[in-house]
C-alpha cells in the first residue's frame, strides 16, 4: 500500500513552495524603508552622486545603529565631500525625528566592491579622519573586539570648557557599550594632541 498519495504530496509541495516565497519575501519587506540622501554640496570625487547614495543607503539599512537611532526613516543631509589619497569622504547630518546628527561616512572603491564605513556620529565640531584615526588606533587596546565590531558616537561633555575640549566618546554595538573620556587639546605648533580615560 502506497502512503504517500500523489495529491497529498502535491499540496504539500506546493504549500512548501508559498512558505519559501514568503521567506524570501520577509527580508526585501524588512529591508524596503530606504534612508533619504540629500546632497547640498557639489560632488568632483571619483565616486558619483548615485554610486555614494547606493553605498549609503546598503549600508544604513544592513548595518544596525540602535540604540542611537533605529533603521527606520533616516535622513542624510550631505554638505561636504572630499577625497584624500584614494579615500572618498562624505560629512553631513544624520537625523531621525529630533535626533540629529554630524557623521562622517568613508568608501574606499576596490576592484569588485567598495568598502563603506560609518566613521563616527557627532554632536560635537566634526573632527578630521586623521585625528580620528589617531583616537581609535589608541583606543583599540582597550577595547574587547576590533574596532569594525563598534559604531562610534562623539559627544561634547558638559565639562568642556575653551581651555579643556573634553569629548565622551562611546563605542557601541548591540551587545556593549563603552565610554571613554578624550581631550582634545591644540598646540603650539598649530597640530592637535589628545588624552584618553577609561570611564
Amino acid at each position: 500500500m502506497n502512503i504517500f498519495s500523489p495529491k497529498t504530496t502535491n499540496f504539500s509541495f506546493i504549500n512548501y513552495s508559498i512558505l519559501i516565497f514568503f521567506l524570501f519575501l520577509i527580508p526585501i519587506s524588512s529591508k524596503a524603508s530606504e534612508c533619504q540622501i540629500i546632497f547640498e554640496q557639489n560632488n568632483i570625487s571619483s565616486m558619483n552622486d548615485s554610486e555614494i547614495k547606493e553605498e549609503i543607503s546598503s549600508y544604513l539599512i544592513n548595518n544596525s545603529l540602535c540604540p542611537v537611532l533605529i533603521n527606520d526613516e533616516i535622513k542624510y543631509k550631505i554638505t561636504g565631500i572630499f577625497e584624500n589619497s584614494g579615500i572618498v569622504y562624505t560629512l553631513g547630518t544624520l537625523s531621525q525625528g529630533e535626533t540629529c546628527l554630524y557623521a562622517l561616512f568613508s568608501f574606499q572603491k576596490g576592484w569588485i566592491w567598495t568598502m563603506t564605513n560609518l566613521l563616527y556620529m557627532t554632536t560635537d565640531i566634526p573632527q578630521t579622519p586623521l585625528l580620528f584615526k589617531d583616537i581609535c588606533d589608541s583606543v583599540q587596546f582597550y577595547l574587547p573586539k576590533s574596532l569594525s565590531n563598534y559604531h562610534v558616537l562623539i559627544q561634547k561633555s558638559p565639562k568642556s570648557s575653551t581651555k579643556n575640549n573634553l569629548q565622551l566618546w562611546t563605542f557601541y554595538n548591540k551587545d556593549q557599550w563603552i565610554e571613554f573620556m578624550v581631550m582634545i587639546v591644540d598646540t603650539p605648533d598649530g597640530g592637535t594632541d589628545f588624552a584618553i580615560a577609561i570611564l
